[in-house]
This record gives C-alpha cells, sequence and structure tokens, in this order.
C-alpha cells in the first residue's frame, strides 16, 4: 500500500474519531439551542450550501496546482470550526461554526482526486472506499462516547473533545507530500467535460439518487428522542452501530464492482427508512443504522463511477461539479425532511422510502441506455 494513502487513511480515521463524537448530536444540539424542525432543516440546508459553494473552485484548483494544499488548508479550516462551535455562547455562534465546519467538504474532490492517483494497483473505487471506511471506523466509538459525555457532562461538551481530537488528525495530514502519479486508461472521447452526455446525465440522476437516500437521515436522532422517546445514551449507541455499518459497507462492500454497490447501497438506506417506519424496538433501530452505511458507500460509488465517464485531465473539475451538485441536494433535502416532520414525524419514512426506490428505477434505466466500457480497474 502506497505511503501516503495509509497517512491519509490514519488522518482520516483520527478525524472519524472526533467527528463521531457530534454527527448523530448535531439536531439535538441545535434543538437544544432552541431550534424548531423547521430551523432545523433549514440550517441543514444551509450546511448544504456551505458543502456546494467551493467544491468547483476546489477542483479546479486541484487540477492546476495539485490537491495536497488545498487538503491542508481544509483539515486546518475544520480543525478551527470545530473550536468556534464548542465555544460558542450562542445558536448564530454555534450554527456559523457549523457552517464553516460543512464548507471543509471542499476538499472532497482534491482528496478524491489525490487518491486516484496514489492508489497504486488498486482500482479506484477500491482505493476511495478505503479511505472512507477508515473515516467511518474511526467514527465507530465516537457516538456512544459522545451520549455518554452528553448525559454526563452535556452536549455542548462533546464539541470540545472533538475540537481537541482534530488537532491530531491534522498534525497527520501535514506529513503527507508525495504525489505519484498513476496511469490511467482514457475513455476515447474528445469532447469538453460539458459536451460529455453520459457524465451530464450521471451528474443530474446523482442529485436526485444523494436527495432520495439523504432524506430519511437528519431528523432521525430527532424522531428517537421525541417520538421514541430514546436517551442520549442509546441513540450514541445507534449511531456507533450506524459507523460500524459504515465502516462494513465501506471497507467490505467497497471491493465490490462500482455499478452492483452504487445499486445496493441504495437498497441498503431503502431498508433503514422502512425500518424505522415499522420498527418497533431499539434492535431494529440498531439494524437499521447499520443498513445506514449504504449511504457512504452510495456516495463512494458515485465518485467512482463517475471516473469512468471523463478523462484524466478532467478529473479534479468533474469531482468537483459532482461534490457541487450532490451539495445542492444537501441543500434542499433537509428543508423538505423538516417540513414533513412538522406534519407528521413517521411520514418521513415512506415518503423517503418511496423516493429511493423511483431513484433505483431511474438508475436502472440510466446504466440500461448508456452501456458503454468502463475505465481499467472498474
Amino acid at each position: 500500500m502506497e505511503r501516503d494513502l495509509i497517512l491519509i487513511a490514519t488522518s482520516l480515521f483520527t478525524w472519524g474519531i472526533g467527528e463521531g463524537l457530534f454527527y448523530y448530536f448535531l439536531p439535538l444540539s441545535l434543538q437544544n439551542w432552541g431550534a424548531d424542525p423547521l430551523l432545523i432543516g433549514t440550517i441543514y440546508g444551509g450546511i448544504g450550501v456551505a458543502t456546494a459553494i467551493a467544491q468547483i473552485p476546489a477542483g479546479y484548483l486541484a487540477d492546476r496546482i495539485g490537491p495536497r494544499y488545498i487538503m491542508y488548508a481544509s483539515w486546518v479550516i475544520g480543525m478551527l470550526a470545530t473550536w468556534i462551535m464548542a465555544l460558542a455562547q450562542s445558536l448564530t455562534v454555534f450554527v456559523i461554526g457549523v457552517w464553516i465546519y460543512y464548507l471543509t467538504a471542499f476538499v472532497m474532490a482534491p482528496m478524491n482526486k489525490y487518491i486516484t492517483q496514489i492508489r497504486g494497483k488498486w482500482s479506484v473505487s477500491r482505493a476511495l472506499t478505503f479511505a472512507a471506511g477508515s473515516f467511518a471506523l474511526g467514527a465507530v466509538a465516537g457516538p456512544i462516547l459522545g451520549g455518554l459525555i452528553a448525559d454526563h457532562l452535556g452536549i455542548r461538551k462533546i464539541y470540545l473533545f472533538s475540537a481537541v481530537i482534530f488537532i491530531v488528525s491534522t498534525t497527520i495530514i501535514f506529513f503527507v507530500k508525495s504525489r505519484k502519479m498513476v496511469a490511467v486508461e482514457e475513455i476515447k472521447d474528445d469532447s469538453h467535460l460539458f459536451q460529455n452526455r453520459r457524465y451530464v446525465t450521471f451528474l443530474i440522476l446523482s442529485f436526485f439518487t444523494i436527495m432520495f437516500v439523504y432524506l430519511p437521515q437528519p431528523l432521525t436522532p430527532n424522531f428517537l428522542h421525541d417520538v421514541v422517546s430514546l436517551n442520549q445514551t442509546t441513540i450514541g449507541l445507534l449511531g456507533t452501530i450506524g459507523n460500524i455499518g459504515n465502516a462494513f459497507a465501506t471497507l467490505i462492500l467497497g471491493t465490490l464492482p462500482s455499478t452492483f454497490g452504487l445499486f445496493l447501497s441504495q437498497f441498503m438506506v431503502a431498508a433503514f427508512a422502512l425500518i424505522l417506519w415499522k420498527g418497533k424496538s431499539t434492535f431494529s433501530y440498531g439494524l437499521a443504522y447499520f443498513l445506514l452505511g449504504g449511504y457512504r458507500l452510495n456516495r463512494s460509488m458515485i465518485v467512482s463511477k463517475v471516473q469512468s465517464f471523463i478523462r484524466e485531465k478532467e478529473v479534479g473539475l468533474a469531482f468537483g461539479f459532482l461534490e457541487t451538485v450532490t451539495g445542492f441536494a444537501i441543500i434542499a433535502t433537509p428543508i423538505l425532511a423538516g417540513w414533513i416532520y412538522t406534519q407528521n414525524p413517521v411520514l418521513v419514512y415512506p415518503v423517503g422510502l418511496a423516493l429511493i426506490c423511483l431513484g433505483i428505477l431511474t438508475n436502472g434505466l440510466f446504466f440500461y441506455s448508456f452501456r458503454s466500457h468502463s475505465v481499467k480497474g472498474h
């Protein structure tokens, strides 16, 4: 395995521990600050804005100056944003910290480009899912620890622990230096990026795919706390199970062919929505959270599939547009979820399930219509 891939995986593993502490408690933190479900959905929409706005410039810069320095910047900004969240004394300041934190998602396109360059003999999908799985594996312990901290020290303290852990992760990423290129068999197509019909169609499809698989998720901690009456420690335990599912999906299922993995991931999230809708026990909710690992797998498989539609020199920009498009999906979805939740909290799950099934059907039609050769390694 390449040295820099190991370093990235180690840094992501450490970051996963820190983010795992608060990720599943963010909706409850916002509620604790006085935000209602609709406002929480709107704030999550702002997260989508933060996620989307910097993706294209970051991808463009990754193609021009290389991805490494952009990765450095992302880690530093994310660490500082968490300190803002940890030290906030008002909802406004806390939300600013949250939005700055998620702004660092601009690292996705450069980091994915970097990983494809240093993957050695691994396939693109395997390298990307290994990195995602390292993050997920680190996040396994976070939620249960976060729940214990929240119940014994207060929910705001979890951000302080996260901020300290992020210092370690940021230190590790600064040891990533080399940038080894790998040969990539290019698509025999001289058209520019947006003359590539398969790529553009897949971008549009990815918007709806991400929107549909994300819809059941944003307010689930609130649902479990307010409707099912689970305490924060139990919700944290479910989050830990969810991160075990993330690790399993990315590290084990990530070895599957990318097209098959893309469909499997959607079925997994569909099962999550079905179980949350019909489940009656903590065991069933735990199974649902384990299957939610399909969401992480879905994101990785979408990225690896895009690689097969484009030329090597456009990888960074193509990833940037992809992350922007999926970011816009994350803008709209929580607002819709918040509105549905205010009408009937349970209704989020059957609606989400129906839309995911629609997404599976649409993806099937796309791959049937655009059957073509793939880049070596897919």
